[in-house]
C-alpha cells in the first residue's frame, strides 16, 4: 500500500443504553485497541461513527456514551483524530412527534428535503425526534459538524486534506423518516439534500458519504441517489445491518463502492450475536479501500479477524486484509490479458508516478480563497492549485520553459532542463506552472511527474523503459531533483542507448543539493542535451507582472506598497530583489523582497501571529511552535542538517507523520519547507525573525534547542539507524567554536557523551575543547572518571590524555600515555607518520621536563632518542621542527648522543618505563603498563626491521 493513505475506524450499531454493563465493558476494550493500534504507529485519521449510537434516542443514553467512549477517545487522540456522526433509526425519539405521518411524505410535500428556509420549515415537525442527538455533547465539543441536523441545509460537509490530496466528507441523515418495523424501502435522506451537499465539496478527490441505512432501504429515489453517487465515485460507508461487508454498486451505469461495519453491540459475549468494528486504508493513488474487518472473540477475550465478512477474491494472499477497488471488481480469466494504454488506466503506473493530462487538472482546478493566495504569497508551498490559478502571475521564465521545450520537443532531442535556486526564489512554482501549461490533449506531451521523490525509492527502470514510441513527446518531471540524480543519469543513458528522441526531463532543486549530491560533476552532456536555468531574484519584468498579482487584492495584496503608483512599487520590489541577492547569497532573493517590501517593519508582527496560531496546534505533546522552533533555530545559524529522523525523533513521532504532521502544516503557513531530504523555513529573515521572539517573548533557550537537536540525532544514531549528516551532528560543537560560543560547544560534547561514553572521538574532542578553554583539570576529569573498558585501544584517545597530562604538568602520566599511543597494543592499523611525528615530539618535551625534575640520567637520554627520531619525519610541522632543535642543543649540553635507531628507541622505551614507575597518579586498569608495551610497528615506520 501506499503511504499516501487516509486510515479510518468505522463504529456503528452501539445501542447505547440496552446494557450499561455490558457496553461500558465494550467501550473499554475498543479503547484498549486503539491504543495497542497507536502503539504499533496505526493511529486513525479518522473515526465514524454511523448510526444506532442510542438505543432510544434519548439524552442519558447519549450522556453515557460520551463519558464512557467518546471522552476517553478525545483524551488519547486529540485533535489530529477528526470523529464524524451520523443518526439512525435507534437514534430517533419515538416519543415524540407521534401524531406526525412520515413514510410518503417527501411525495405530499416536495420541497420537504430543499436546502432552504422552505425545506427546515417543513423538517421543523420531526426535530423534536431528533433533539436528544442533535443536543448531545459530543457535537458540542468533538465531532465535526454542530447543529446541522436541524440546520437549514440538513447535512454536514469537511474537507480534509493530505499530501495534496482533497477528500471530501458529507454526512447524510437517512433516518428523517424513521417509524419502525416497515422502515425498509420507505426512508430517504434527501436527494436534494444529498445534491448540495455533494455540490459543496467541489472537485475532492474522494468523496466520502456516512450515512446509516444500506441504499436499498431508500424510497423511489434510490435509483436518483444511485446515479449520483456512481456519477462521483463515492465511497457511501453504512451501518444498520449489524455484519462487516463491501460491495460495488452501479449508478448511471458507474461503478460505486459501498462500505458496511458490523454492529458494535448487539449484545454481550454471545456466540449468536457478535460484536464488531472495522479498520479502513484509502490509497489516495489508486483508490482502492484496505479493509481489515474484527470481531469480538469470546474466548481469546480480544478483538479477532472476522475471516468470513468479505469473498476470497478481494483478500490479499497471506495477509489479514482485504482490499475493494473503487472502480473495478477484480475477476478470474484465464484468457491472457490485454495491454492497457496508461491513458486509458493510470492505475498502471508506478507508485508515487502521476500522469499529468487534463482529467489530472480537472481535479485540481478550484477557485482558491483570497486568505489562500494571500498565503502563497506570503511564503506558502505551491500546490497544484497555486499553479492552475489565473490569479498568480506567470513570470518570463515560464514562458521561456515551454518555447524550449517545444522547440526541442520538435527537434528530436533526448534533453534534461534542471531548474536551480535558492530556496524561495519560485522554482516549484515555475515548475508547476510550466507543466500545466504544457499538459492537455493534442499539446504533444505526455507528461509523467515523480511526487515527493525519496532517496530509497524503488525507481521504475523496467517501466520508463518501456515508454510508448509515438508522435508525443515524453516529459518526465519531478521537484527535489537532487534525491532522485543517479536515477535520472543512468535512465537518461539508458534512453541515449536505446536511441529515444522523444523523451524530455524537467527537474528542480536547490542548487546546494545539487552540489551536495554532486550531480554537477557528472558527464551529463555527453549523453543528453543539458541545460541548467537558475533562478536568482526577479527581472522588471517579472516586478511588474507580481505587482499586478498582488493589487488584485488591494491593500491585503500590496501591504507597505500600498498607495503607491505601478512603477514605484514595480521599483522598490526590483531592488529589493538585488538587495537581497547581495545580502543572502543562500536563500530566496524573490520571497526576501517578497516580505520586505509586502510586510517590511510589520514582519516581526507577521512572525508573531504565526507563533501564535502554530502553539495551538499540538504534534503529540508538543505544539507545532515547539517543531518550528528547531527548525528555525538551525535555519538562523545556517545549519542545513535538519531532517525528518531529527524531527521524529524530538517529537516522538513516526518519520511517516512529519510530513503530514509537521512540515505539511507549516508549509500551509508559509513557516517551514523541505529541500531534498533538509528541512528549513521559507526563508533566513524568517527564521532568524523567529528566533528573536521565541527568545523575547515566549522565553525559549536556543542553548537548550541545540542540545536536544544533537542528542535526538545521537540517539536515532546510536539505534544502528542510518541518519544524513551525521558527523556533523556529532561535532556540532565545531560550529559553535568557531562563533565563540565554547560554553555551548563544551554542553553539546557533554551531552552527547552521556548518551554513550564510549565514544572515544567525543571524549577527545570535549577533552581538547576544555584544555583549549583554559580548563585542564577538567580535561583530565573527562578522561579519568571513565570506567574500566569503556573505551577502546583509539590512538587519538591516548594521545590527547597525554597531552592534557602534559598541560597540567603531568608529565610521567604523559609520557606514559604518549607511548602508548605510539605502540602496538593500540589500534590494528599501523601507526601513521603525522601521529608518529607529534607523539616524539611530545614525549621529548615531557621528557626533557622530567630531566629538570629529577636526577635521572634515563630521561636526557630519552629527550635525545625521541628528537633524533622526529627530526626523521618530513611530515614533521616547522614549530615542532624548532622546538626539536631546541631541545637537541640543551640535551647535546649535557652529553646526549645520537646512537643507531634501534638504540634510541630503546632509550625512549627505558624512558616510558622510569616514567611509569614514578607516575602522578594511579590511572584505570585499561591502560597497558609501560613494560608491556611493544614498538615493532612503529620501528618498522623508521625503518628498524625486527
Amino acid at each position: 500500500m501506499s503511504n499516501k493513505s487516509l486510515q479510518w475506524l468505522h463504529l456503528s450499531d452501539f445501542h447505547t443504553g440496552k446494557d450499561q454493563y455490558g457496553q461500558i465493558q465494550l467501550f473499554e476494550s475498543i479503547i484498549e485497541h486503539i491504543e495497542s493500534k497507536i502503539r504499533s504507529g496505526q493511529k486513525p485519521d479518522m473515526i465514524f461513527f454511523t448510526g444506532d449510537i442510542a438505543n432510544k434516542g434519548k439524552k442519558n443514553e447519549y450522556e453515557l456514551f460520551c463519558n464512557s467512549l467518546v471522552f476517553p477517545l478525545y483524551d488519547l487522540l486529540g485533535d489530529s483524530t477528526k470523529i464524524f456522526m451520523v443518526p439512525g433509526n435507534h437514534d430517533v425519539d419515538r416519543d415524540e412527534a407521534r401524531a406526525t405521518k412520515r413514510y410518503g411524505v417527501a411525495n405530499e410535500i416536495p420541497e420537504f428535503f430543499d436546502p432552504n428556509e422552505k425545506g427546515v420549515h417543513e423538517r421543523k415537525v420531526l426535530f423534536p425526534r431528533f433533539e436528544s442527538y442533535a443536543h448531545a455533547d459530543m457535537h458540542t465539543w468533538f465531532t465535526i459538524g454542530s447543529d446541522w441536523l436541524l440546520s437549514t441545509e440538513g447535512f454536514f460537509n469537511h474537507i480534509h486534506e493530505i499530501d495534496n490530496y482533497k477528500i471530501g466528507i458529507l454526512g447524510i441523515n437517512t433516518a428523517w423518516l424513521s417509524e419502525g418495523d416497515n422502515d425498509r424501502h420507505n426512508l430517504t435522506p434527501g436527494k436534494a439534500l444529498i445534491e448540495t451537499g455533494l455540490k459543496k465539496l467541489g472537485s475532492c478527490n474522494f468523496k466520502i458519504v456516512l450515512g446509516h441505512h444500506p441504499l436499498d432501504w431508500y424510497d423511489e429515489d434510490v435509483t436518483p441517489i444511485r446515479s449520483i453517487f456512481g456519477k462521483q465515485d463515492v465511497i457511501y460507508i453504512q451501518g444498520h445491518l449489524h455484519k462487516n461487508s463491501g460491495n460495488q454498486e452501479f449508478g448511471a451505469g458507474r461503478k460505486f463502492l459501498t462500505i458496511q461495519s458490523g454492529a458494535t453491540f448487539q449484545a454481550r459475549e454471545n456466540e449468536k450475536w457478535i460484536n464488531r468494528l472495522l479498520w479502513c486504508q484509502l490509497n489516495l493513488e489508486s483508490g482502492d479501500v484496505k479493509v481489515h474487518p474484527l470481531q469480538w472473540s469470546k474466548e481469546y477475550q480480544e478483538w479477532a479477524l472476522d475471516g468470513l465478512a468479505y469473498p476470497a477474491e478481494y483478500r490479499t494472499p497471506g495477509t489479514d486484509y482485504w482490499v475493494l477497488p473503487l472502480k473495478d471488481v477484480p475477476h478470474k480469466s484465464t484468457a491472457k490479458p490485454k495491454k492497457t494504454s496508461l491513458e486509458e488506466d493510470v492505475s498502471i503506473l508506478p507508485q508515487g508516478w502521476f500522469l499529468i493530462d487534463n482529467s489530472f487538472l480537472d481535479g485540481k482546478h478550484s477557485d482558491l480563497e483570497d486568505n489562500a493566495i494571500l498565503s502563497f504569497f506570503d511564503g506558502r508551498i505551491p500546490s497544484w492549485r497555486e499553479a492552475l490559478s489565473p490569479k498568480i502571475p506567470r513570470r518570463k521564465i515560464v514562458h521561456d520553459l515551454k518555447t524550449e521545450l517545444n522547440d526541442a520537443r520538435k527537434r528530436g532531442e533526448l534533453r534534461v532542463t534542471l531548474i536551480l535556486g535558492a530556496g524561495g526564489e519560485g522554482k516549484s512554482t515555475v515548475l508547476l506552472q510550466a507543466i500545466s501549461d504544457l499538459a492537455g490533449s493534442g499539446s504533444g506531451w505526455k507528461i509523467l511527474w515523480l511526487s515527493n521523490p525519496s532517496r530509497d525509492i524503488l525507481w521504475p527502470n523496467r517501466f520508463l523503459n518501456q515508454l510508448s514510441s509515438d508522435k508525443d513527446t515524453w516529459l518526465i518531471a519531478s521537484d527535489d531533483a537532487d534525491l532522485i540524480a543517479k536515477y535520472i543519469f543512468e535512465t537518461a543513458k539508458s534512453f541515449r542507448r536505446a536511441g529515444r528522441r522523444d523523451i524530455q526531463f524537467i527537474l528542480c532543486c536547490r542548487d546546494s543539493d545539487w552540489l551536495a549530491a554532486e550531480a554537477n560533476e557528472w558527464q551529463w552532456k555527453e549523453h543528453v542535451i543539458y541545460v541548467e536555468k537558475r533562478l536568482r531574484g526577479i527581472t522588471l519584468e517579472d516586478a511588474e507582472l507580481i505587482i499586478k498579482g498582488w493589487a488584485q487584492f488591494g491593500s491585503n495584496g500590496l501591504g507597505n506598497l500600498s498607495g503607491l503608483d505601478l512603477k514605484e512599487a514595480v521599483t522598490r520590489l526590483y531592488y529589493a530583489s538585488k538587495s537581497e541577492e547581495e545580502k543572502y547569497h543562500d536563500e530566496g532573493a524573490f520571497l526576501g523582497a517578497m516580505l520586505r517590501v509586502r510586510m517590511g517593519s510589520e514582519l516581526k508582527s507577521h512572525v508573531k501571529a504565526l507563533l501564535l496560531r502554530l502553539k495551538e496546534r499540538y504534534v503529540k505533546n508538543e505544539t507545532l511552535m515547539d517543531a518550528f522552533a528547531y527548525i528555525a533555530a538551525m535555519h538562523s545559524e545556517q545549519l542545513f542538517i535538519l531532517t525528518k529522523e531529527i524531527l521524529a525523533e524530538l517529537l516522538t513521532c513516526k518519520m511517516s507523520d512529519v510530513k503530514k504532521k509537521i512540515t505539511g502544516p507549516l508549509g500551509d503557513e508559509a513557516a517551514a519547507s523541505t529541500g531534498g531530504d533538509r528541512i528549513y523555513t521559507r526563508h533566513r529573515a524568517i527564521a532568524e525573525t523567529a528566533v528573536e521572539i521565541l527568545s523575547e517573548t515566549f522565553h525559549v533557550d536556543f542553548d537548550e534547542i541545540f542540545i536536544e537537536l544533537a542528542e535526538a540525532a545521537y540517539r536515532f544514531y546510536c539505534r544502528g539507524l542510518f541518519l544524513p549528516y551525521f558527523v556533523k551532528w556529532k561535532f556540532l560543537s565545531d560550529h559553535f567554536l568557531k562563533q565563540g560560543n565554547t560554553a555551548l560547544a563544551i554542553r553539546l560534547d557533554q551531552a552527547l557523551i552521556k548518551i554513550d561514553p564510549t565514544d572515544s572521538r567525543l571524549i577527545v574532542h570535549l577533552s581538547r575543547l576544555l584544555r583549549e578553554a583554559g580548563h585542564p583539570e577538567l580535561s583530565i576529569r573527562v578522561f579519568r572518571d571513565l570506567d574500566h573498558g569503556v573505551v577502546g585501544p583509539v590512538r587519538s584517545f591516548f594521545f590527547e590524555w597525554g597531552v592534557a597530562e602534559g598541560v597540567s604538568d603531568n608529565n610521567a602520566l604523559a609520557c606514559w600515555l604518549r607511548g602508548v599511543a605510539l605502540s602496538d597494543n593500540v589500534e590494528l592499523k599501523s601507526i601513521e607518520n603525522k601521529t608518529a611525528a607529534m607523539c616524539l615530539t611530545g614525549l621529548a618535551t615531557n621528557f626533557f621536563k622530567l630531566s629538570e625534575s629529577y636526577n635521572n640520567p634515563i630521561f636526557i637520554q630519552a629527550c635525545q632518542a625521541a628528537i633524533q627520531i622526529g627530526l626523521t619525519f618530513p611530515l614533521l610541522n616547522e614549530m615542532d621542527r624548532r622546538l626539536l632543535g631546541l631541545y637537541k642543543a640543551k640535551t647535546k649540553a649535557v652529553g646526549a648522543s645520537n646512537g643507531d635507531l634501534r638504540t634510541a628507541l630503546k632509550k625512549i622505551h627505558a624512558g616510558i618505563i622510569s616514567a611509569w614507575e614514578q607516575k602522578e597518579a594511579t590511572l584505570a586498569k585499561f591502560i597497558v603498563p609501560a613494560s608491556q608495551l611493544t614498538f615493532k610497528r612503529f620501528g618498522k615506520l623508521i625503518g628498524i626491521e625486527d
